[in-house]
């Protein structure tokens, strides 16, 4: 009996041939970016969408579960599946992919050429396709274009220090962070970000808010969407711990892209944190949630760069030439108000410490003598 090629049955060769192109032009080793890979994919499809020999729902389903099975499993970043490997994850992964290489616009464009739109809409066919093809260019000119680059999932792990052994973190210096940083940071078990219920519900309480619509308007100012709040007063109270340390270990370049990296920040520090504590747990048995929350604290002050007068510091110890341990609590303290480049070195003095920042709670654990000599230590270093 004569078995069937499907080869050579119109039906589905041309099914065939798409899926192998597809699977080609990612896989191609000379496109090095996965913009240019994504991109030499749309123009196949478009081309395909104009011929009509395959239907385009169809064609997209394909090309949509080829790029999840690529960028999920098969992407050259080998913690990826490790860290973020549950199918939940996975999707939201994915989702992110489609904004990010605007996958929905792209839809639309096809949907312009398609037969619905040319019968109802536009009744000559070059005309659907130009502007569906201007669409395409935008789309190029806005992937091929984007300076935010970001570090593999790999690359990031990388970064971080031993998990099993590290410098836990004093009970003052605990408090001071998270007083002046993120005041939820030990209270939160399982949320990383500000989205997070968890995050709004204790910073309401923080807050003395009563409902959300007056925690918004706090976010407003406090991101300087309104002027009411100038200096000092414009604090990162908007962002989380996690979210400071991801920025710093992940963004490789186009920092001042400031939608795309929030989006980002937002999507991949809970994904991030929330898989490395289940791949931690998989390989150390003493990970609890205080342990896990000491160390992303450790990590946090070996990584964010200290911001004084505009001058940036990569790290703690690059501009102490010690470790933040090794720093006493006053030096600490003034070193914590520098990561989002609060305090002038030119009006540097403990009345101006007092003045503004005697707000918080670690201020009042603060010896006198102590912190007067903090500061001519942070003056002589700066200087």
């Amino acid at each position: 009996m004569e078995v069937p090629n499907i080869f050579m049955n119109q039906t589905y060769t041309p099914y065939i041939v798409f899926v192998y192109t597809i699977i080609f032009f990612l896989f191609f080793k000379n496109f090095k970016s996965d913009n240019i890979k994504i991109l030499a994919c749309y123009y196949i499809m478009f081309l395909v969408s104009i011929s009509n020999i395959i239907d385009k729902k169809i064609f997209l389903s394909l090309f949509m579960f080829i790029f999840y099975i690529y960028n999920e499993y098969l992407v050259d970043d080998e913690y990826k599946s490790k860290i973020i490997n549950t199918t939940q994850d996975r999707i939201i992964d994915t989702l992110y992919f489609i904004y990010k290489y605007k996958f929905v616009l792209f839809v639309i464009s096809l949907f312009i050429i398609s037969n619905f739109f040319k019968t109802y809409i536009l009744d000559l066919k070059l005309v659907g396709i130009f502007i569906s093809f201007i669409i395409l260019m935008y789309i190029s000119h806005k992937v091929a274009t984007n300076s935010f680059e970001v570090n593999k999932i790999t690359d990031i792990y990388h970064k971080l220090g031993n998990f099993n052994s590290f410098n836990r973190i004093s009970k003052n210096k605990s408090l001071i962070i998270t007083d002046i940083e993120d005041k939820t940071f030990y209270i939160r078990r399982n949320s990383y970000t500000l989205i997070s219920v968890d995050y709004l519900k204790h910073k309401m309480k923080d807050l003395g808010f009563t409902n959300i619509f007056m925690l918004i308007k706090y976010f407003i100012k406090k991101l300087g969407l309104n002027n009411s709040l100038k200096g000092v007063d414009k604090i990162r109270g908007y962002s989380t711990i996690e979210m400071q340390l991801f920025k710093t270990l992940s963004i490789k370049s186009g920092f001042n892209n400031r939608s795309s990296r929030k989006i980002y920040e937002l999507v991949y520090t809970s994904l991030y944190f929330k898989g490395l504590k289940r791949y931690l747990k998989t390989n150390y048995d003493k990970v609890t949630d205080k342990y896990y929350k000491d160390y992303i604290l450790n990590e946090y002050n070996k990584c964010v760069p200290m911001i004084i007068n505009g001058k940036y510091f990569k790290t703690i110890k690059t501009f102490w030439k010690k470790e933040y341990y090794d720093l006493t609590d006053e030096e600490y303290f003034l070193t914590v108000l520098t990561f989002s480049g609060r305090i002038d070195i030119n009006k540097l003095s403990y009345e101006y410490i007092k003045n503004n920042f005697s707000i918080y709670e670690s201020f009042n654990i603060l010896d006198e003598n102590l912190l007067k000599q903090a500061i001519n230590n942070i003056k002589e270093t700066f200087n």
